[in-house]
């Protein structure tokens, strides 16, 4: 089979989502629930009907400067660089199950790669977000010099009505010349972010750890690694990311290699580097998908050879990482994508090619991780499109954003949900005790209450004798009668769960004479 070359892979990529990203205005245009694809029995993944993007042209946003980002499950947003107006782009999607609502563009800020670099815009840029409201932009120009640093790092707040605010431009000091495209930024925590890249005087990565006050920020020292090209990084708590990336040496395999780099303060150490991969052609070493599952273990998808896929589970022991036997399915997957959806579940979504029509489908499959073997689902086929970009919403939702064809570059995305990674409703806890029904005056009545989850009790109502201490229900009655009793309990994140009963209180029996033999007489106080 031909594979298609890398530059085809990156147009259909960037002309896709630059038209998503120049939109002026989209309607809601994703059906509902009923109209989603199901497979002939209950599917692991409901896909829902298409977000179309017809009326979008595809050449006026550079190529390579489209970044997306979502932590919020409601809401995604992007960047990208727009040829006719000069200025980088914003856009928030807003999303509500399987439906989609794209808002205005809105221009951020105008690059300034026109007027100092003579060029049409950025080479490429970044995204992350921070937390719900605070997001990272971030561009940059390679090989050129200029009296400015090549990477501009911006602020951006987002309000709730999807509007952006744009922070100054931060000038890295010293400057900084990228070679490869290479720059990266991943998010450590709300208040700090590690951009990597690779030097141009050197061919070395450098990481430095960036630290967010308000619209400032700080950049710590440079720690360099000798032997990445085409290094990625993804966050995988606030002290450790990892890195992957392609170790290639003269006359020898190209090595698709990861390691765990360490931030302490604003330094970054890196670990042992760990083989994932070997193969002599230097695309299938560079260009593996990789998912965070959770901080001690991703999830591999790689190229093996060109019928071959390769998916496999890595674990992280503290700097150390050791990869698990791979599950390989024998035929080359074009544009594989994973995402995570929670710690132990990811969806592969990738495009098959048959060799006779050379017609092309795009599947999804919904994978379960239990330690480092990876068991998978029945495959579900995507009937919009080839994925471009995949973004997990929640642990019950993900959006696909992609081309129809490389021929037809106009855009379609759609929601998507697994329903078995629903939570179950949540059920009242169930009172395990029996609370005693009869008690007689003068006399402790005293019940232990328990339940089949760890409850809080709560006395509702009851007699003035009766009281709640813990689980402790107990009083001493002093007139016979009928009362009734009321009490709560709930555990957290269940619905409160309520008990009712009449205790009944008889007179206590009072023995009134001694007789040696015969009658026993009692009286009723």
């Amino acid at each position: 089979m031909t594979r298609p070359s890398t530059i085809g892979a990156h147009w259909a990529l960037t002309v896709f989502m630059a038209a998503v990203l120049v939109a002026s205005s989209i309607a809601l245009l994703v059906g509902p629930a009923s109209q989603q694809v199901r497979a002939e029995t209950e599917a692991d993944i409901l896909i829902g009907d298409p977000i179309s993007y017809t009326d979008l042209g595809i050449d006026d946003v550079d190529i390579g400067t489209l970044s997306i980002d979502s932590k919020d499950p409601s809401r995604v947003i992007g960047t990208a660089y727009k040829y006719d107006d000069g200025y980088v782009h914003g856009l928030a999607i807003t999303t509500s199950g399987d439906t989609a609502i794209l808002g205005e563009t809105q221009p951020l800020y105008q690059s300034e790669y026109d007027t100092e670099w003579g060029s049409r815009g950025p080479d490429g840029a970044g995204l992350i977000l921070l937390d719900e409201s605070r997001a990272v932009s971030m561009a940059y120009k390679a090989y050129l010099f200029a009296d400015d640093a090549v990477i501009d790092l911006r602020i951006l707040t987002i309000d709730g009505e999807n509007q952006f605010t744009v922070g100054p431009k931060h000038t890295l000091d010293p400057q900084i010349r990228i070679r490869d495209y290479s720059a990266r930024i991943a998010a450590l925590d709300a208040d700090r972010f590690v951009l990597s890249y690779i030097d141009y005087y050197d061919s070395y990565m450098h990481s430095v750890v960036c630290t967010v006050n308000g619209d400032d920020i700080t950049v710590g020292e440079s720690s360099v690694f000798s032997g990445a090209k085409d290094a990625m990084i993804a966050s995988l708590d606030a002290d450790h990311f990892l890195v992957y990336y392609t170790a290639t040496t003269p006359n020898a395999p190209n090595m698709g290699t990861a390691m765990v780099a360490t931030v302490t303060g604003n330094t970054v150490t890196y670990g042992s580097p760990t083989t994932f991969m070997v193969t002599q052609d230097v695309y299938y070493a560079q260009d593996p998908s990789i998912t965070v599952l959770d901080a001690n273990r991703f999830v591999i998808c790689s190229q093996a050879y060109d019928e071959e896929v390769e998916i496999k589970v890595a674990t992280i022991d503290g700097t150390s990482i050791s990869i698990g036997e791979p599950v390989t399915f024998p035929f080359y997957a074009d544009l594989p994508r994973l995402v995570v959806m929670d710690d132990s579940h990811f969806v592969w979504a990738y495009v098959i090619e048959d060799p006779d029509t050379y017609e092309t489908t795009t599947h999804v499959v919904l994978a379960s991780v239990d330690g480092d073997a990876i068991t998978f689902g029945e495959p579900i086929e995507y009937p919009h499109g080839r994925p471009i970009f995949v973004v997990s919403l929640e642990p019950t939702r993900f959006g696909i954003i992609g081309v129809r064809s490389y021929s037809d570059q106009y855009p379609v995305g759609a929601i998507c949900t697994v329903p078995s990674l629903a939570a179950p409703p949540a059920v009242a806890p169930t009172m395990t005790s029996i609370s005693p029904t009869e008690a007689v005056t003068g006399e402790l009545y005293s019940c232990l209450l328990t339940a089949d989850m760890d409850v809080v009790w709560t006395l509702i109502s009851g007699p003035e004798w009766l009281s709640l201490i813990g689980n402790d229900l107990s009083g001493t009655p002093i007139e016979a009668g009928q009362y009734d009793v009321m009490i709560s309990f709930v555990c957290d994140g269940h619905p409160e769960a309520y008990e009712e009963w009449t205790i009944t209180v008889v007179p206590e029996l009072v023995l009134t004479n001694t007789p040696a033999e015969g009658t026993i007489t009692y009286v009723v106080l």
